[in-house]
């Protein structure tokens, strides 16, 4: 996924109950298609009646975030905590959860 990301492809995703990654820091409502598994006979017609400017919305927001799915090279690893690379996400939602209690 993380290379169709990159690209620009917007993800067409068809599982139900699961967890995205970084899906407590991106919602990813903006930026991909979720489809249910019993419309998979039917998803070129779906996705062929998304509107263009939709479709436009979601690639921008796409290429918003999409280096949070970039790593950095092995030569310049310390790049990583200074872009919004998956490690700046990672940490940025584990910060979020510190606040959090459980009862």
């Amino acid at each position: 996924m993380n290379d169709a990301i990159y690209a620009g492809c917007i993800p067409v995703l068809t599982a139900e109950g699961t967890h995205y990654p970084l899906s407590t820091a991106l919602d990813w409502t903006k930026f991909s298609v979720r489809l249910l598994p019993t419309d998979l006979d039917r998803i070129e017609e779906i996705l062929a009646a998304i509107p263009i400017e939709k479709v436009e919305e979601m690639q921008t927001n796409l290429m918003l975030i999409r280096e949070a799915f970039l790593y950095s090279t092995d030569e310049r690893p310390e790049d990583e905590l200074e872009r919004r690379g998956p490690m700046y996400w990672a940490l940025h939602a584990a910060g979020l959860r510190m606040g959090v209690e459980y009862p």
